[in-house]
């Protein structure tokens, strides 16, 4: 992130930073989200609503969820290939079925 900055710029040009967690649990604090993949942003703890900004998210997939939640989509595929990697055909086609699928290629939550 401070490599996307120079000094004198202004802050509102800064790159977006992007972190992905994979856990091999669940988390205690999301087991009440339905789902296995989550997006976080930084937010105002009184205004949750106010993001402070979106040059930052943090993405969590718990893999444990996956076979509970998964609606076979190509970011479940992956999932699944990443969870084991002889489950999934990954082949040359495989890949470039997801090249023009922005869903995937931004990594959005479902």
């Amino acid at each position: 992130m401070n490599k996307s900055i120079t000094p004198g710029k202004d802050y509102s040009s800064i790159e977006k930073s992007v972190a992905i967690l994979i856990t091999d649990y669940e988390l205690d604090s999301l087991k009440n989200i339905k789902k296995y993949t989550t997006k976080w942003n930084l937010r105002e703890e009184d205004y949750g609503n106010v993001i402070l900004t979106d040059a930052i998210e943090i993405y969590i997939i718990e893999i444990p969820k996956l076979e509970k939640y998964s609606t076979n989509t190509i970011l479940d595929k992956w999932v699944k290939f990443i969870k084991n990697p002889k489950v999934i055909d990954m082949s040359e086609k495989e890949i470039k079925r997801t090249e023009g699928n922005e869903r995937v290629n931004r990594f959005r939550c479902q």
